[in-house]
């Protein structure tokens, strides 16, 4: 007996829609600032690792065919060409810039402000700005025309987007700002190079750790009942990854001393 095929199936006959063109206009317009950001505090800091910061997040974008194929998001095939086609995923050059200011600029501004004694305050506000962000990225292009789509059994949309997808990409940045902390004696000179590779590591363990839950549910075949209540389990597991860092790498009272600078001594918060 043939067991029934659990995965939806996707619109493959999705094309272009004419608009994409401004969409990646604005990402590469973003991206520039970012790539900006970076080289001038590389300048300031005498250090190559904002800049490699930048190159790690668009290493990083590599990554995306597999998160589609997980997530069920569909780039449209027709009358386009993609940056790469793995997976049977077309993923556009759109990427290839977004996650460098996404994950990149917001992942080296959490850097420098956990060095610089980040409290725990200020982590909650980078973690709902994600959200925010995330919505800012994505639902332009979810409305303006067949770009892409989530397909399937995707629980509470905002727009054509599903709110969870918030809740796991918010930890990119902040999984990436917090490796980038711990690490930061060891990326010095050569090795810093190490930070093309901890970067994707980084936003690869965010992304997976918080979403694997609402993963299963959307390819289980079981509806949207499941993928409900596996929104409320990884929203569960993106706060409480939130909250493990903070308790760990954010500080009772800000160090005083300019931003992007190690304090001398902090005092950590730790759970009891």
């Amino acid at each position: 007996m043939q067991l029934p095929n659990q995965m939806p199936e996707p619109p493959v006959h999705m094309a272009m829609s004419p608009y994409y063109p401004y969409i990646l206009a604005i990402s590469i317009a973003i991206f520039c600032a970012a790539t900006a950001y970076a080289a001038r505090d590389a300048k300031r800091t005498g250090r190559w690792l904002p800049l490699l910061v930048i190159a790690g997040a668009a290493i990083a974008s590599f990554q995306e065919c597999i998160y589609d194929v997980a997530v069920l998001v569909w780039w449209a095939e027709l009358d386009t060409t993609p940056m790469y086609r793995i997976f049977n995923r077309s993923v556009p050059l759109w990427m290839v810039f977004a996650y460098p200011w996404f994950i990149g600029g917001m992942g080296y501004w959490a850097y420098r402000h956990f060095q610089d004694g980040m409290r725990s305050a200020t982590l909650w506000k980078l973690y709902f700005f994600g959200w925010f962000a995330n919505l800012l990225l994505e639902v332009p292009a979810l409305q303006i025309g067949d770009i892409y789509t989530y397909y399937g059994e995707q629980p509470f949309k905002i727009l054509g987007f599903p709110i969870w997808m918030a809740m796991t990409n918010t930890l990119m940045p902040i999984f990436v700002g917090a490796a980038l902390h711990a690490l930061d004696d060891v990326l010095r000179g050569p090795r810093a190079l190490l930070t093309l590779v901890l970067v994707p590591a980084a936003t690869a363990s965010a992304e997976i750790a918080s979403g694997w839950p609402i993963w299963l549910a959307l390819n289980s075949g079981q509806g949207l009942w499941l993928t409900q209540a596996a929104t409320l389990v990884t929203l569960g597991f993106s706060m409480s990854l939130a909250y493990l860092i903070s308790l760990k790498l954010c500080v009772e009272a800000p160090a005083t001393g300019r931003v992007g600078a190690t304090p001398a001594a902090t005092k950590v918060q730790f759970a009891s």
